[in-house]
């Protein structure tokens, strides 16, 4: 994958990242959290619980409006991915990362 645009600011909302794989444009909703791994309520939630079926359409939405733009009707073909992040509190570095691979 290579990363083409990070934040992209739409009309109606933002792209975390867009990015290529082969032929397909990616796009990627990136959700991140610090977890001081103290309480088991902390380590229980997971982050990719905050992408609503409400965010879902928004990121559907501005994903068409992006290939609409940059592509006209005959766009690449496309997928959403997200990434879960969980910082550790004290570093700041990444102590988990998942990649959820969309379909399309």
């Amino acid at each position: 994958m290579r990363i083409v645009a990070r934040n992209v600011r739409l009309k109606n909302g933002e792209l975390d990242l867009i990015t290529t794989d082969g032929r397909q444009i990616v796009f990627v909703e990136v959700k991140t959290r610090i977890v001081s791994g103290d309480s088991s309520a902390d380590r229980g939630i997971d982050p990719l619980l905050n992408v609503s079926t409400e965010k879902s359409a928004r990121l559907h939405r501005l994903s068409r409006a992006y290939l609409q733009i940059h592509f006209g009707e005959q766009h690449p073909p496309y997928r959403i991915d997200l990434v879960a992040v969980e910082l550790n509190p004290r570093s700041l570095e990444y102590s988990t990362l998942r990649h959820l691979r969309g379909e399309g």
